[in-house]
């Protein structure tokens, strides 16, 4: 009882009180103006990691993934970067149970580390980095703002290794469908009480679409 009073405290703790606005930084209280400042607050310290004047460790861990989330908006949410201990969803969609997301991230730094990245090709790249991404959704560690750190150490990732991956070749609906798919709760091959893991290969096509060569 006591867990789930905290967990219920710490869901609230991230809302204005009397509303459901995210509590912020700024002190913006209209929801509009909040999601203008997080993009453009984002976008501005995406486009500084992927220059690198704003140097993280890449290690594609959870520490990475923290890093990260907290570069990208930091400056906006106290919570940046903490990892929730509330049960998280969107409309029909669930997330991560809270004790297995440390489980599903650790699973992604051991994946990253095992991949013979230099011998992978077009194809085998995509596959790669789309398992790396549905799990990284699957956990959704953080209260908002996942997608955005998840495709951005993807977005490393492919680099690292001689790869671009441009989202914007895939259509919003395409990326929103697959990413839906690959969530345990959503795939065909999920059964009630089996385990539950994500299954990348929902998301496959649009990674195939979204990896090409680095023009630089």
């Amino acid at each position: 009882m006591f867990r789930q009073r905290k967990a219920r405290a710490a869901w609230e703790a991230t809302f204005i009180p009397g509303t459901y606005i995210l509590a912020n930084s700024l002190g913006i209280t209209d929801a509009r103006q909040l999601q203008r400042a997080e993009f453009e607050l984002s976008a501005d310290a995406e486009l500084r990691i992927l220059d690198g004047s704003l140097q993280i460790p890449a290690t594609y861990d959870f520490a990475h993934l923290k890093a990260l989330h907290v570069a990208l908006v930091g400056d906006i949410y106290p919570w940046a970067g903490q990892c929730r201990i509330y049960e998280l969803g969107r409309g029909s969609v669930s997330f991560a149970p809270t004790h297995v997301i440390d489980g599903q991230l650790r699973k992604v730094a051991a994946f990253v580390r095992k991949q013979p990245w230099a011998s992978l090709g077009h194809d085998e790249t995509a596959v790669a980095l789309a398992h790396v991404y549905a799990r990284l959704n699957y956990a959704h560690p953080f209260r908002d703002c996942n997608g955005r750190a998840g495709k951005l150490l993807v977005r490393l990732l492919a680099r690292e290794h001689g790869w671009e991956v441009d989202y914007s070749r895939v259509a919003i609906a395409d990326w929103i469908h697959g990413s839906r798919l690959s969530l345990p709760e959503q795939n065909a091959g999920y059964h009630w009480g089996g385990p539950a893991e994500p299954e990348p290969d929902y998301l496959v096509p649009a990674f195939h679409q979204a990896l090409i060569d680095q023009p630089w």
